[in-house]
């Protein structure tokens, strides 16, 4: 089968999930994942005849791109801000919202002379932890996870790009932190059991339901226990960063105020929702 032979099945066989030039994008990953293509070889090379252990293997993502399985899976990364991620089901697939919360922690600290100490909570991939390290020197970064699986990849993650992060297996709802710190951040799990069936089959059948949901009774439960950390371990005049639930906007002011100790600022996503948090502590 020829190359364009081959794009051309992609296209019919996924029509009805997605959209034609996000096929494409997928089929370009797909060749510079398993044969190290540059995205113009499909142009240049139209007719070039894959052997059969090239076709078996587009096949094959192709039949997972049908069960929609995130791409990421697939090829195994995904790309957050500057860096490139191992990514498998054990973790969340980064997304752009998180970016902008790594975004406004660096530019709130663009000018620091000083070390920093910053806790990651709920570290996953890795992806928050990794790129404070790596795009600001004066972040001492510690990362916390309660999944072994999530550390496993995270430290990979680490090894890989040369990050100086301490990784510490924990679960914050019942151990206490390692340490005081000048900065927290974290994107607990907050979406709630009542919008599960709304979520797409890429996210509900593949990612681990561990690290997408609050439990069913409260859906602020972990920024709960993150509150009473921080009066514990956050020093004073530190910030605490949060990825939210839009939905639950109302309810997370109302959760911050009942603390009494926090200076609270909200900034809406690249969607216009109110998704990130930051909490100065008085």
């Amino acid at each position: 089968m020829t190359l364009q032979n081959c794009r051309a099945k992609f296209q019919s066989a996924l029509s009805s999930l997605y959209a034609s030039r996000e096929i494409d994008y997928y089929f370009k990953i797909l060749l510079a994942h398993f044969f190290d293509w540059e995205p113009t070889f499909l142009g240049l090379n139209p007719t070039y005849e894959l052997e059969p252990g090239q076709f078996e293997l587009l096949q094959n993502a192709l039949e997972e791109l049908k069960e929609e399985r995130p791409i990421q899976q697939i090829v195994g990364w995904a790309f957050f801000r500057k860096i490139k991620l191992l990514v498998g089901p054990e973790v969340l697939i980064p997304r752009p919202e998180t970016e902008e919360l790594v975004a406004w922690i660096l530019e709130d600290h663009n000018t620091l002379n000083t070390t920093k100490t910053i806790v990651d909570i709920g570290t996953g991939s890795g992806c928050i932890a990794l790129s404070l390290c790596l795009e600001n020197p004066n972040f001492e970064v510690t990362a916390l996870d309660f999944s072994p699986k999530a550390l496993h990849i995270a430290r990979q993650n680490a090894e890989t790009l040369k990050a100086k992060v301490t990784f510490v297996e924990q679960d914050i709802v019942s151990t206490p932190l390692p340490s005081s710190y000048d900065l927290m951040v974290s994107n607990p799990p907050y979406i709630s059991q009542e919008e599960k069936n709304s979520l797409a089959k890429n996210v509900l059948a593949f990612e681990p339901h561990l690290a997408l949901f609050a439990p069913a009774q409260d859906p602020l439960f972990f920024y709960k226990a993150i509150l009473r950390q921080a009066q514990d371990f956050l020093n004073p005049k530190g910030s605490l960063y949060f990825e939210i639930n839009p939905n639950y906007y109302d309810e997370m002011v109302t959760l911050i105020k009942s603390f009494s100790i926090f200076d609270m600022s909200m900034r809406k996503d690249i969607f216009g929702k109110k998704r990130l948090l930051r909490l100065q502590k008085l």
